[in-house]
């Protein structure tokens, strides 16, 4: 059934036309960037058989009684009333019909007694029968049900989910992507490529990134897309060749130091070109702001497992995050907050913060 589900969903997925990430989801860092396909994918559930048995309807007999006193009331009445009729026409026929109509009462009130036993076996035969259909249902709709619940279990959601996605990616091939022929140099190089992060905060989080994810990461990567003109350096790549899962990590700041031009602000072109490039050859963006990264690395890396873990259903890659709490989220700045922090210093206020503690650790 997991095949089946995989392949018609797989089919409808992947004639899914690429879209825009909903403004919502780019309102505050981190934020976290997939192809439409995968967001889907990540909703979808498997298919369960439909339970469209319809309940088994209760006999409309009622149990029977020895006499059906209702019907003994009423013929005695219409005696009485035939009686009363006949006596202002014959008293003497009003005398027969009275012992008629009581003859008949006793032996039908009699027959109804003596036939009360096969009446009665002949009820609890069909509540035997009707019990025992209700069970046979109840019993496939119990089946039915846990059907249901393991297969909407958390675990098994994870892992549908989470396979569905690896046949997404699947059909990319990210890692040719990565230009291994360009090298880059000193953070001038950087700048040139467009990555203005500070390299004292991209050293801090490259070093918690080697402790926990060791090999898998890679910093200071170029991306050639075909959509793009230049390659796109990237500060971190996260490569997962098991699930062809390949993350690109980028540390974004409001504006460049020497310049004070705005670089990293809501509906900047350049932002949105990037991710479109990175969506349609099956990359996944995840970004943190300069100042979450030298203030709460290890929360980083927390979001970028978890980012991991819900991809390819690696749970036990949180396991080293149960102590690192969540990264606090920070909204994403407007071209004219961007304008606003670059006149008070933002940047330069918390960078010059990290090198005094540098320079107290390394006097």
């Amino acid at each position: 059934m997991l095949q089946r589900g995989l392949r018609s969903m797989w089919s409808r997925l992947n004639t899914s036309p690429i879209e825009s990430p909903t403004p919502a989801s780019m309102s505050s860092y981190p934020v976290a960037l997939l192809p439409v396909s995968i967001q889907r994918a990540l909703r979808e559930e498997p298919q369960v058989p439909m339970f469209d048995e319809q309940a088994p309807k209760p006999p409309t007999d009622q149990e029977p009684q020895p006499v059906n006193v209702g019907n003994t009331v009423i013929l005695a009445l219409a005696l009485i009333l035939g009686i009363v009729v006949m006596i202002r026409i014959s008293k003497l026929s009003a005398g027969v019909l009275l012992v008629i109509g009581l003859i008949g009462i006793t032996l039908r009130t009699r027959m109804q007694s003596l036939q009360y036993q096969n009446r009665l076996h002949e009820y609890d035969q069909t509540m035997e029968q009707y019990y025992a259909i209700l069970n046979q249902y109840s019993a496939r709709a119990g089946q039915h049900q846990n059907l249901v619940n393991r297969a909407l279990s958390p675990e098994n959601l994870a892992n549908f989910r989470a396979a569905l996605a690896t046949e997404i990616l699947k059909q990319y091939e990210q890692e040719a992507a990565i230009a291994t022929d360009l090298a880059i140099d000193n953070q001038d190089d950087k700048a040139v490529y467009g990555s203005a992060c500070a390299s004292q905060v991209r050293d801090l989080l490259a070093q918690y990134f080697s402790q926990y994810f060791g090999a898998a990461i890679q910093a200071d990567v170029l991306l050639t897309l075909p959509q793009l003109d230049n390659p796109y350096l990237v500060d971190f790549v996260y490569g997962d060749r098991e699930h062809n899962l390949y993350i690109a990590i980028v540390i974004d700041v409001p504006y460049d130091l020497k310049t004070k031009t705005a670089l990293n602000y809501v509906d900047a072109w350049q932002d949105r070109l990037t991710s479109q490039a990175l969506h349609e050859n099956g990359w996944i963006l995840l970004k943190f702001a300069e100042e979450q990264v030298w203030r709460l690395p290890k929360s980083c890396c927390r979001e970028l497992a978890k980012l991991v873990a819900t991809v390819s259903c690696k749970p036990e890659i949180m396991a080293e995050f149960r102590q690192v709490g969540e990264l606090p989220r920070l909204k994403q700045w407007s071209k004219k907050r961007v304008e606003q922090l670059a006149t008070n210093g933002y940047r330069e206020k918390y960078l010059s913060a990290i090198a005094k503690k540098n320079s107290s650790q390394n006097p």
